[in-house]
Order: C-alpha cells, then structure tokens, then sequence
C-alpha cells in the first residue's frame, strides 16, 4: 500500500520538527521544504527552496496529498516583513496547493490573530488566515497558544532563570501546550478528510482557565528541580 504524502512547510523548526517525526512514524511520506542541506532521512523527501520561491513551493506540493503549512517568522523588524513573511508566504503556499491539486489544506496560525490590533505579528497572522479561508481548499486552522518542549527556544530563557531560582513573569493569564501534543493533533488534522474542514482550533493543555504567569512559572521552577524562584 502506498504511503499518502504530506507537504510540509517549517519542518526544520520546533514545532515541524515534532510535527515531521510524527507525520513518519504515521505512515506518511513527507515532502518537506527546506533552505539548508538536510541529512537523508527515511520517509522524508527534502525539498531545497523557500516560502517565496513559487517553483520550490510548486515541487513540494506536487503528488501530495495534504499540504501543512507551518513556517512563518515571529520576531522581524517591519510590518512589511511581516506582511511577506506570514501573508504573502501563505499565499505563496496556497497557490502551490492549488497548482497541484490538493484540496486538503492545514494551517498553522496563532493565537495572536484573535486580535490584529495589538501587534504586526498579529496582523500579518490574521491576514494570512484570511488567505486561507479565501482559498476554496478544504482547510483547517489552528492558532496554538505558548508552545514548549525539548528544542525550544522562545521560552529557553524562562528555563534558564528557573535554574537560577528566578522569573520575570508579567501580570495576566496565558495559555499553553506541549509541542508534542500539538504535533499529534496537526497530524490528525492531516489525515482528516470531513470533520475539521472549515474549522479553527484552538488548542492548550487543558487546564481550567489557563496559567497565570506566576504559576506557570512555578511551574517550571519544579520541572527543573528549583521548589521555590525568587
């Protein structure tokens, strides 16, 4: 029986890492896009290119069954590189999609679209959703919120403090997930084929109401062996 193939964007970062190994140990063949030579790895086909190269996007898309749609940027210094980043590189995704035949269509977004006031994140994240659902592919969404696990890097300083028996945490509440669980769930999505068309998740780890950043935290003061942080 042949493998269903799975295009991939973002499978050299922390969550397509996760996401990429368990898309494998799945069954599926992934054709994965990268900027950097990759070692061979079985079950994956990497293909050199980038979100704004069209013929790269093209070929990754190409005998795929589903496109997921991962990479974007998080911390550049304009709303124009924003824009291209998250909007236009969507964009870029979607067309090669289309090109290619494939309707199934997951996407990964952020919590920050909610709002796209408060931030050019936000904005271009909200932009690009909006490509998304404009694109008559049969797509899903899904906004993770703060996302952590081995390999990390956005929250590796919060580790590193705890170590120390310190955080810096701001007032208010956050939500979170493991990057683990939520590459179990894109690959569900992957393989979904009626339920979760036109729907947007947002997935955490389920606790009641979220953390505080305190607790949070706290939280993970304990994981690294610091009972108590200043």
């Amino acid at each position: 029986m042949t493998a269903p193939v799975l295009a991939m964007t973002g499978a050299t970062g922390f969550v397509g890492k996760a996401t990429l190994r368990q898309a494998v140990a799945a069954g599926w063949h992934v054709r994965a896009l990268t900027r950097r030579p990759q070692d061979a790895r079985e079950g994956v086909t990497w293909i050199a290119g980038a979100l704004d190269r069209p013929e790269a996007l093209a070929d990754m898309a190409a005998g795929s069954d589903a496109v997921m749609h991962i990479a974007g940027v998080v911390n550049v210094p304009t709303r124009a590189d924003f824009e291209a980043g998250n909007a236009v590189a969507t964009a870029n995704v979607v067309e090669a999609a289309r090109g290619a035949g494939v309707r199934r269509f997951v996407h990964v977004s952020s919590l920050a679209a909610r709002e796209p006031g408060i931030s050019n994140y936000g904005w271009s994240k909200e932009r690009a959703e909006r490509v998304v659902e404009d694109s008559g592919l049969d797509w899903t969404i899904v906004r993770p919120p703060a996302v952590f696990g081995p390999g990390d890097t956005e929250m590796l300083d919060l580790f590193r403090m705890a170590q120390r028996g310190l955080a810096l945490v701001p007032p208010g509440r956050m939500s979170a997930i493991y990057v683990e669980e939520l590459a179990r769930l894109l690959i569900a999505l992957a393989a979904d084929r009626a339920a979760s068309i036109g729907q947007i998740y947002e997935p955490d780890d389920g606790r009641a109401d979220g953390w505080t950043h305190g607790d949070f935290a706290r939280a993970v003061g304990r994981a690294v062996g610091r009972a108590r942080l200043l």
